[in-house]
């Protein structure tokens, strides 16, 4: 099932490229068959699209694993606050010259 985006979660909306991504290609092969083609091809990605799907859900990707780290319900985490930090930015710098496009 496709997810949608939610104003209260920020995480939402990497789950919901997440989701796309994982489900694009059934996705795909629903919109391009022929007695769908007509309506419902709007909603195709182009390749552009696509591509700029891919690296938004890298620039998202750390900071999800970061948000899932920092946000555990019984393990202290606050030592883990600094380092994992320390590494969002140092892979967003690394993401600046990958897709500078984006910086």
């Amino acid at each position: 099932q496709l997810l949608t985006d939610s104003a209260t979660r920020w995480d939402s909306t990497f789950n919901m490229m997440d989701r796309i991504l994982e489900l694009y290609p059934a996705i795909d092969s629903f919109l391009s068959k022929p007695n769908n083609r007509k309506e419902l091809s709007e909603y195709l990605l182009s390749d552009v699209e696509q591509s700029v799907l891919l690296d938004v859900y890298q620039i998202f990707e750390v900071p999800h694993a970061t948000q899932q780290l920092l946000s555990a319900e019984k393990t202290p985490t606050l030592s883990l606050a600094l380092p994992a930090y320390e590494l969002l930015i140092d892979h967003w710098r690394n993401l600046k010259g990958v897709l500078p496009e984006l910086a």
